[in-house]
C-alpha cells in the first residue's frame, strides 16, 4: 500500500508489511500492527523474536526492521512545496534495520539524520543498513548515489565517511570505531533478507518516477514540435533514405541504439585515455572523469538528453564531443523496444551501442567498436571484433572480447571473462568510477586476457588470474602483478590465485594464501613463505600423485609439478594418491576413490559434497588432532548426528535422519542421508580400525 492510499492525513507513513509480534508504541500505550496500519510521530516501532516490519513513509522512505529491534520516530516533517522545513530523525535502540531514502533527503539532506546508542548517522541519496546489539554496532551502505556519502559520527568524536556501495564500518562497545571494510555476502544477504517489501517498494518508486520523467519528456517534446511548427523525427538521416525510420538488425538479445559516430574520437579518447597514466600500466584510473562519461552514457541509454549535456559540459580536453552530441539528438527520438528482438540505428562509423535487458541476454557485437551493457542478468557478451567497452552488469556473466583492444568490466557476480587477442584492460568487478569514487561490486571472478599484453583488476572476491587461452609458457606472480606469455606483459592486480597453461609454467604467489591450477605440462608453483597456499588439480585429465614433503612433486594427468610452500591439495576426479607434509594441511580428494595421507600436523580431510568418498586415509590421527570437514552447501545435513556400531554396510542406520557411522568392524566412516531407511548410505572412507571417532562438532566438523 502507498502512502498517499492512507486518508489519515496525520500520519506519516503506512506499515507494508508485519510479520510475527509487532508493535506501535506511544504515549498512548502499546498497539499490535498489521499490514496497512497508519505511523506517527512520536511512535517506536518494535518486532519480537523472529519478526519483522517494513513501513513506506509519505516521502518514499522505506524503513525494514529485522527481529528483536526497535526504533523511535522522533522527528518527522515533509513538506513538497517547501524543501526547507522538510525533516526526519529515527532513533534506532537495538536490532537490524535497512532504510531507503525519499524526498526529504534529496530537499534537505543535512536534516536527514538516524541514531543510535554509540553514532549518529548523516544520510544523503542511498540505501544504509544498520545492526544494533550489546557487543556494538554496524552501519553501512547498500547502495549509494552519484556523488553521496553516508557520514558517521561516533560518540567519542570519530568520523568515517562512506562513498562505495557493500561498505561499513564497525563500532566497539567502548565506541572505538573501524576503518571502512568491505560488506561480506553474507551480512548483505541477512541485510536483504529483512526487507522484501522494501525491494518491490522500490521497483514500484522507479517505475512512477520514470514515468514521470516519460511524460515530462512527452510534454516538451509535444511543446518542441509546435515550436519548431514540424513532426517529430522529420528530417532524420538513416541508410535507406525514409525519414524517421532505423535500421532493424544485429546479432543482439537486446536493444541497439547507436548515433552518428558515436564513441568515435570523443569517446575512444576519454576510456583509452583514462586507463593509461604518465609511465602506462599499474597507473590509477582517472576516476573523475571516467565517472562523469560513465554518467553521461547512461543517461543517453535513458533518453535524458538534458543531463547528458549538463554532464558533457564537465568533460575537458576531449577531441570532438560532436560524435555523442549527435547520438544524444538522436536518442530523443530513439526507439529503444523491450522486446529481445535486438534494434539499431547504423552509424557512419559503423560503432554500436548494445543494451541488454534485466533478464539472461545473449549479446553480440560487431566487427568494429562496441559499447555493450549487459544490466542485470547472467548474460552472455560476445564483443566480437574491434575496440570494445563491454560492462557485464550484476549477474553471473560470461564475456569475450575478441579480437581488438578491448575494456572489460563484469560487474557484481561470478564472472568468467576472456579478452580475447589484443591489448585488453579488465575488470573482474564494475571498476566505474563516480566523480573520484570506486564503484565496488564482488565476486569470485576468473579473467583470462587471452593473447596480447593485458591488464586485468580482480576486485573484491576471490579471483583468478587465467592463462589457460596461452599458446606459450607463462611467468606470473601475484607479488609483482605481471605475467609474461610470449612476447607480451600482462599486469594484473587483487587476483587470489592463478590458472595456467597447458605448457611449462612457473607461478608465484604473493604470500597472501593463494590457489594454484597449474594444468597441463611440468610447472614450478611456489606460494611464497608465511601463506597457506593451495595446490589444486580439480581439472587434471586422470587421476595424479602428489606429495608435500620436501622437494615436493606431482604426476600424472597434470603434468610433473615441482610444488614449494603449497600446504593443502585439491585432487582430481578421479583416482589420486595425496600426501601431506609435517605440518597441517587440507586435503581434498573430489570425486574418485582417493587415498589420503596427512603426516604428522593437525590435517583436514575435506568433502565439499556428498559423491566423493570411497577414499582410504592411511594416518588419521585424533592425537594429532585431525578431523573431517564436511559442506553443508555440497549436500551434507546441518542435523545429521553420529553413530559408533559393530557393523554397518550401507543398507540402514540405527535411528531416522542423516547420520554419520563408524563401523568398528571394518574401520570404515559412511554418511546415510535417511538414517533407518534402507540404502542411502555412502562410505566416506577407510581410516582403520584402531581410530575412535568421538563424532560431531570433535572430529566431524560441518560448514
Amino acid at each position: 500500500m502507498s502512502p498517499t492510499q492512507n486518508t489519515d492525513l496525520n500520519s506519516i507513513g503506512v506499515v507494508l508489511s508485519a510479520d510475527g509480534e509487532v508493535f506501535l508504541q506511544s504515549d498512548s500505550g502499546m498497539r499490535p500492527v498489521e499490514s496497512g496500519a497508519p505511523v506517527y510521530v512520536g511512535d517506536k516501532l518494535i518486532t519480537g523474536s523472529g519478526s519483522a516490519a517494513e513501513i513506506r513513509f509519505v516521502d518514499d522512505t522505506l524503513l525494514s526492521q529485522g527481529a528483536d529491534s526497535s526504533i523511535s520516530l522522533d522527528d518527522y516533517v515533509y513538506d513538497n512545496t517547501d524543501d526547507s522545513s522538510s525533516d526526519l530523525l529515527f532513533k534506532m535502540s537495538q536490532g537490524t534495520f535497512r532504510m531507503v531514502t525519499g524526498k526529504i533527503a534529496e530537499q534537505n539532506p543535512e536534516r536527514f539524520k538516524v541514531g543510535s546508542p554509540l553514532a549518529t548517522i548523516g544520510i544523503r541519496g542511498t540505501i544504509t543498513v544498520h545492526e544494533i546489539g550489546p557487543d556494538g554496532e554496524k552501519h553501512g551502505v547498500e547502495e549509494i548515489h552519484s556523488g553521496k556519502a553516508l557520514l558517521i559520527q561516533s560518540i567519542d568524536g570519530q568520523m568515517r565517511q562512506i562513498s562505495s556501495p557493500r561498505a561499513l564500518v564497525d563500532i566497539a562497545a567502548s565506541g572505538l570505531m573501524s576503518t571502512v571494510r568491505v560488506m561480506t555476502v553474507q551480512e548483505f544477504e541477512h541485510f536483504q533478507s529483512i526487507a522484501p517489501s522494501a525491494i518491490q517498494a522500490e521497483q514500484e518508486i522507479q517505475q512512477q518516477h520514470d514515468q514521470e520523467q516519460q511524460d515530462q519528456q512527452d510534454q516538451q517534446d509535444q511543446q518542441d514540435q509546435q515550436n519548431d511548427g514540424e513532426p517529430q523525427g522529420e528530417g532524420d538521416v538513416n541508410t535507406d533514405g525514409e525519414p524517421g525510420q532505423g535500421v532493424v538488425g544485429g546479432e543482439a538479445g537486446g536493444p541497439i541504439v547507436t548515433g552518428e559516430g558515436v564513441f568515435g574520437t570523443s569517446m575512444e579518447g576519454v576510456m583509452s585515455g583514462l586507463f593509461a597514466g604518465e609511465e602506462g600500466f599499474g597507473q590509477l584510473v582517472d576516476g573523475f572523469m571516467l565517472g562523469i562519461a560513465q554518467e553521461a552514457l547512461n543517461a543517453i541509454a535513458q533518453g535524458d538528453s538534458e543531463k547528458a549535456l549538463e554532464l558533457l559540459d564537465k568533460l575537458e580536453n576531449i577531441p570532438d564531443d560532436q560524435d555523442i552530441l549527435a547520438l544524444l539528438e538522436n536518442g530523443k527520438t530513439a526507439d529503444i523496444p523491450e522486446e529481445a528482438e535486438g534494434h539499431t540505428h547504423t552509424s557512419d562509423g559503423g560503432i554500436t551501442w548494445i543494451l541488454g535487458t534485466s533478464g539472461n541476454d545473449d549479446l553480440h557485437g560487431t566487427p568494429n567498436t562496441d559499447y555493450i551493457d549487459g544490466l542485470a542478468g547472467n548474460d552472455t557478451i560476445d564483443g566480437k571484433g574491434g575496440d570494445d567497452y563491454i560492462l557485464g552488469g550484476t549477474g553471473n556473466d560470461t564475456i569475450k572480447g575478441e579480437d581488438g583492444d578491448d575494456t572489460i568490466a563484469g560487474g557484481d557476480g561470478n564472472d568468467i571473462i576472456s579478452g580475447g587477442a589484443g591489448d585488453d584492460t579488465i575488470y573482474g568487478d564494475d571498476s566505474t568510477f563516480v566523480h573520484g569514487q570506486e564503484v565496488q561490486a564482488s565476486g569470485n571472478d576468473t579473467i583470462d586476457g587471452g593473447e596480447g599484453a593485458n591488464t586485468m583488476y580482480g576486485g573484491f572476491g576471490t579471483d583468478f588470474v587465467s592463462f589457460a587461452s596461452s599458446t606459450h609458457s607463462v611467468t606470473a606472480c601475484l607479488d609483482e602483478g605481471t605475467a609474461t606469455h610470449g612476447d607480451d606483459i600482462d599486469h594484473f592486480y587483487n587476483f587470489e590465485g592463478i590458472i595456467g597453461s597447458d605448457q611449462d609454467d612457473s607461478l608465484y604467489g604473493n604470500g597472501q594464501d593463494n590457489t594454484f591450477i597449474g594444468g597441463l605440462g611440468n610447472d614450478t608453483i611456489d606460494g611464497g613463505v608465511n601463506s597457506n597456499n593451495t595446490a589444486s588439480y580439480a581439472s587434471a585429465t586422470s587421476g595424479v600423485v602428489v606429495s608435500l614433503v620436501s622437494g615436493a612433486t606431482n604426476s600424472g594427468g597434470a603434468g610433473n609439478d615441482t610444488l614449494t610452500n603449497i600446504q593443502n591439495l585439491i585432487g582430481s576426479d578421479h583416482v589420486d594418491i595425496l600426501t601431506g607434509d609435517n605440518t597441517s594441511n587440507i586435503l581434498t580428494g573430489g570425486v574418485g576413490a582417493d587415498t589420503m595421507s596427512g603426516g604428522l600436523g593437525n590435517d583436514i580431510f575435506h568433502y565439499s559434497a556428498t559423491g566423493q568418498g570411497g577414499d582410504t586415509i592411511t594416518d588419521f590421527d585424533m592425537d594429532s588432532q585431525d578431523v573431517f570437514k564436511f559442506e553443508i552447501s555440497g549436500g551434507f545435513s546441518s542435523e545429521a548426528l553420529y553413530e559408533r556400531v559393530a557393523s554397518y554396510d550401507g543398507n540402514a542406520g540405527g535411528s531416522s535422519g542423516a547420520h554419520f557411522i563408524f563401523a568398528e568392524d571394518t574401520g570404515k566412516l559412511w554418511y546415510d542421508a535417511d538414517g533407518s531407511g534402507a540404502g542411502g548410505g555412502e562410505m566416506i572412507a577407510d581410516i582403520g580400525t584402531d581410530v575412535n571417532l568421538n563424532g560431531i562438532g570433535t572430529d566431524i566438523l560441518l560448514v
